[in-house]
């Protein structure tokens, strides 16, 4: 049996048939004039669509297609849909809508329930209040008809059973056969998120190909652009279709950062160098294979290697010239005909955040004759006959053009088919790690293509030059300017990772790293760490150096997270180091550290600071890591006793540090606000609105920053109240909607505020990385069925549209929404990001096997619904709500018992996670109880410097000064810092004194002491606590320069 097919996107001379009878009609009409993404006017693809306009509630249909096309095993039904309506309305008239089949025998598809791609019943009432349907944007519905293999369909027709009037566009109808599901490579669909525009994200994506993790990516270009250069609708011309502007080599990480080094190739066939046109339905879009017939009928296919490409274009069966115009959307560029025929050259543009990027050179390698086209000098002419097939080997490098060269003879040397089976072979072995059973083709497609983007970025920028790895640094400044033959950037040994925003990915990339690809996360780690060996810091967001962007630096927990499931760090003290540096030390620049780093020795930001409660929120949660990571490399067997003493002294500090988070809670308003420095806060009661955008708050409001601190639920549970008032803080968050009418410091137009009130989940914006992890804070709780509840709900309404360029419900940030719906599925989340637990929730699928490099870890489902009843491992029960990593790997088998109703499983306190801080006790954290006493100095010397919480100043203090502190009452101190001042400490030795019933006693002395950096925090924790009358320090070898010294102690709110 063959599977016929019928379909139409409703443009001029394709099948139709329209109605007019009983208050509806279906007419072929320009397309909505009011989306979010693509242009107004235009269908789904083309200028037209379907418009079905009905005037009254109730049920009725109208006209589609007519038949007759008869139904085989593998046929499927698919359209677009777009309706007006509010964006708050969860079931709105325009949505009520369902095309349906008449048979030969005048019974119709709906009579049977059929169920839609996303397990809703294709009827007009369910798809309009099933709330995955969107306003104001195409949605695709899709229908296995397998079951109705046999029969002929005689008509398509739209069903309207709406409660008021309304319209809605239909578009690109069609009943053709499905392939069935592949190898995992091949159900990937790279343009997965680019349905996009700046205004509403589905992703905002673009289809790179690539090797995993390779140093360059290759993409179709539909706009000359350094930002958005690919867009599924929103570049459309006037026809209704994208321009094909070429075959763009690009190295960029996310279209707000911008591109940079960045070449098009825009080839074309026919009298001139006009670019085609194409359709969606000629592309496939694999990761290591772009391909796509143009509307003049040349096709192009593309395959990348670590460095380069092969570019194939075959010409079509009528006359033309092909040509292929190079140049850049933006800077300058130089291509040239070498004497051996090879075309050598370069481009050097970048967008304004590319900071650290350097020229890249290239060289170009056609099997057909090339010279300059006469009338035009910027485009190649290639020597090609009708139905030929040309490429061109294009070699890249940030060295020279001898090692652009070089890629060419290493990298290029095969034909297509060879390369393209090669770096197919490469993302088989990353996809390949999942198997799935149970799951829809768009699940299937969203899965697969979640590990594609997961495995896309960060990217290693090293090359192989003369026999050693070696790269142009983006980290260090350029030695000289770049000339047409070398780079002027310094060229370091070793490998170099570039690529990546930590604020984004630490909470699930990562993590998804560290538990299937442990090793490759290792390496990847260990190239950012390079950053650090040579230009002392790691970015924060690296593209490809030092940009200034984001909150937190958040390499230190996600490296920290590695680090305690296990990875193969290949360095692990200067992983820490690097986080180290970070938490300690003053940053150098803009781009490097974490801004006003000063606001440790207050103990919280000011107003006056950027975003400061995120700020602060990241800090506290990246010392947690740190602390925990410095505990472990204590336990080292060969460190030395003064780097044990060292590591545990750090180790404390940094801890006891990872509660200043609770110093930044109002009671008053119960929300976290930054504080002035007379301790009031930032927006008083009267006038506190946690809806509302910016302000404190990193691209949210403050409802998405009220549940800060993962590592310690117990602490915030206590500042709310108790672990019941924590549920009932979470259930006003779901409850609470988002009107998106209070943009606060951020613009009224910005795309997450929009995508929030998408969401319709409350103030659950699951696109945005802050909430990422509210869900399964209910795990802490006596309800913590609700995280499968809520996770569910986003599994089934948000993830929809993966092989329409949609697929995710905001942005898709170097992978990080790609790990969360992974990590969502599988019933393992890593909440308490820098420890090696995870925590459960009911799995989403029947059955996930995970192929981790010690052994399959299997995660089943019994029963249904989306409630978890009972968990065991390998047969034993479990009756908490998180695993160890260690429980996890190696082999194990992990069964849920699911339930259509909540159960007890689970709900007691004991089975909740550890926590930093013990349930029922306040968070405790360092203060300075310095600020307490009254200072002086020997030597003439006015201490007010080491005191006053600027550590912009100082005093240098000679061998013999002692300065003192003197306390009204005896004060307990368990520690003390000293911050170095422009010049790292060196081989400093001093003691500390105190003073008690009137005697003075030595309770700290240290020798060789050292700072790493200039302005670095060191800190001290006292071998026994001591309640003191006074405190002197004595410098015992000097001087000593001191920014700032603090007498600390571990105090409850």
């Amino acid at each position: 049996m063959t599977d016929d097919v019928l379909s139409t996107s409703f443009e001029p001379g394709q099948p139709v048939a329209t109605s007019s009878s009983d208050g509806i009609r279906s007419r072929v009409t320009a397309g909505p004039e009011n989306p979010f993404v693509g242009l107004p006017g235009l269908g789904s693809s083309g200028r037209q669509a379907l418009s079905i306009e009905w005037d009254a509630p109730g049920a009725r249909v109208a006209s589609v297609l007519d038949g007759p096309i008869a139904i085989g095993p593998r046929s499927r039904l698919s359209y677009d849909l777009f309706f007006d309506g509010s964006v708050d309305d969860e079931a709105p008239a325009s949505a009520h809508v369902a095309l349906d089949l008449v048979f030969e025998d005048g019974s119709r598809l709906s009579k049977a329930r059929p169920i839609d791609g996303h397990g809703v019943a294709l009827t007009a009432v369910a798809q309009g209040t099933s709330r995955i349907l969107l306003p104001r944007q195409w949605n695709q519905i899709t229908c296995d008809l397998a079951a109705f293999a046999g029969r002929t369909v005689v008509a398509v027709i739209a069903s309207v059973d709406a409660p008021t009037a309304g319209r809605a566009w239909v578009d690109d109808v069609s009943i053709a056969p499905l392939d069935p599901p592949g190898d995992p490579v091949d159900l990937v669909d790279t343009r997965r998120g680019s349905n996009s525009s700046p205004g509403l994200s589905r992703g905002n994506t673009f289809p790179a190909i690539a090797v995993p993790n390779g140093a360059l990516l290759v993409s179709p270009m539909t706009r000359r652009a350094l930002d958005w250069f690919y867009a599924w609708s929103q570049h459309n011309t006037a026809s209704g279709y994208p321009a094909f502007e070429g075959i763009v080599l690009t190295n960029e990480p996310s279209p707000w950062m911008g591109d940079r080094n960045q070449l098009i190739l825009t080839p074309t066939w026919g009298a001139d160098a006009k670019p085609h046109t194409f359709t969606h339905a000629d592309e496939e879009a694999r990761p290591y294979r772009y391909a796509v017939r143009l509307d003049g009928g040349l096709r192009v296919d593309a395959t990348p290697s670590r460095h380069g490409a092969i570019i194939r274009l075959t010409t079509p069966d009528v006359p033309g010239t092909l040509r292929i115009a190079h140049g850049v959307a933006d800077g300058a560029s130089r291509l040239r005909q070498r004497g051996d025929g090879l075309w050598v050259g370069w481009v050097d543009n970048g967008s304004g955040l590319s900071t650290g990027r350097s020229r890249l050179f290239v060289a170009i390698a056609f099997d057909a004759e090339s010279t300059v086209d006469p009338d035009d000098p910027g485009s190649v002419r290639l020597d090609a006959a009708p139905g030929e097939t040309v490429c061109a080997r294009v070699g890249t490098s940030l060295i020279s053009i001898d090692q652009a060269v070089h890629v060419l003879r290493d990298e290029l040397d095969v034909d297509f088919d060879e390369l393209q089976t090669a770096a197919r072979s490469l993302w088989a072995a990353r996809l390949d790690v999942l198997e799935v059973e149970g799951a829809s083709r768009e699940e299937l497609v969203g899965i697969y293509s979640s590990l594609y983007r997961v495995n896309l970025y960060p990217n290693f920028s090293d090359e192989v030059a003369d026999g050693r790895i070696v790269h142009a640094s983006p980290v260090l400044p350029h030695l000289k300017d770049s000339d047409d033959e070398h780079t002027g950037a310094q060229l370091v040994t070793g490998r170099m990772s570039v690529n990546h925003g930590f604020w984004d990915t630490y909470r699930t990339v990562w993590p998804l790293y560290a538990l299937a690809y442990p090793v490759e996360g290792a390496e990847l780690a260990d190239g950012f760490v390079s950053q650090f060996r040579t230009g002392g810091w790691i970015a924060r967001w690296s593209s490809p150096g030092y940009a200034d962007l984001m909150t937190g630096t958040s390499s230190d927990v996600a490296f920290a997270d590695l680090d305690a499931k296990g990875a193969p760090l290949p360095d692990r003290f200067a992983t820490y180091y690097a986080g180290l540096r970070n938490a300690t030390a003053m940053p150098t620049e803009a781009g490097v550290g974490r801004k006003d780093l000063r606001w440790v020795f207050r103990g919280a930001p000011t107003p006056e600071s950027h975003e400061p409660v995120s700020w602060a929120f990241e800090a506290s949660l990246n010392d947690y890591a740190l602390g925990l990571m410095a505990a472990r490399l204590a336990g080292e067997a060969d460190l030395e006793s003064r780097a044990v003493r060292r590591l545990q002294d750090e180790s404390a500090y940094l801890l006891g540090r990872s509660s200043a988070y609770a110093n930044l809670y109002d009671t008053a308003t119960g929300f976290f606000q930054s504080r002035h420095l007379d301790g009031s806060v930032r927006t008083p009661v009267d006038r506190y609105d946690p809806r509302v955008w910016g302000g404190d708050y990193t691209e949210a409001n403050g409802w998405a920053f009220a549940f800060p601190a993962p590592h310690d639920v117990a602490g915030l549970a206590h500042l709310v109240g108790g672990r019941e008032a924590l549920r009932e803080r979470l259930d006003l968050f779901f409850a609470t909607p988002e009107d998106g009418d209070r943009p606060g410091t951020y613009p009224a137009s910005m795309h997450e505020i929009l995508e929030a009130r998408l969401t319709r989940a409350g103030q659950f914006a699951v696109s945005n990385q802050p909430v990422h992890h509210i869900p399964f804070l209910y795990a802490f709780t006596s309800t913590p069925w609700r995280v499968g509840e809520v996770v569910h709900d986003a599994l089934r309404r948000l993830f929809c549209g993966s092989e329409f360029g949609q697929g995710f419900p905001g942005d898709e940030d170097n992978g990080e929404m790609s790990a969360w719906y992974l990590f969502a599925l599988s019933g393992l989340y890593p909440l308490q990001v820098g420890t090696p637990r995870y925590t459960l929730h009911a799995p989403y699928l029947p059955e996930m096997r995970w192929h981790l490099p010690d052994g399959d870890l299997v995660i089943r489902t019994e029963g249904s619904g989306g409630y978890v009843e009972a968990v065991t491992l390998d047969g034993t029960p479990v009756e908490r709500t998180w695993l160890d990593h260690e429980e996890l790997v190696g082999g194990r088998t992990l069964v849920f018992r699911l339930a259509e109703t909540p159960s007890s499983w689970a709900t007691g306190e004991a089975a909740s996670a550890p926590s930093h801080t013990p349930w029922g006790e306040t968070p405790r954290r360092w203060v300075d109880v310095g600020g307490e006493a009254k200072v002086t100095a020997s030597h003439g010397l006015d201490p007010a410097p080491l005191v006053d919480d600027d550590p912009d100043g100082g005093v240098e203090l000679p061998t013999g000064c002692t300065a003192e502190w003197r306390f009204d009452t005896q004060t307990r101190v368990e520690a003390y810092t000293l911050m170095g001042g422009p010049e790292p400490m060196t081989e400093a030795a001093w003691r500390l004194e105190a003073l008690v019933d009137g005697a003075w006693a030595e309770i700290d002395r240290r020798e060789g002491e050292s700072t790493d950096w200039p302005g670095q925090l060191r800190p001290f924790v006292l071998d026994a606590a001591a309640t003191v009358e006074a405190v002197r320090l004595t410098v015992a070898r000097g001087p000593l320069w001191l920014a700032q010294v603090e007498l600390l102690a571990m105090r409850g709110l």
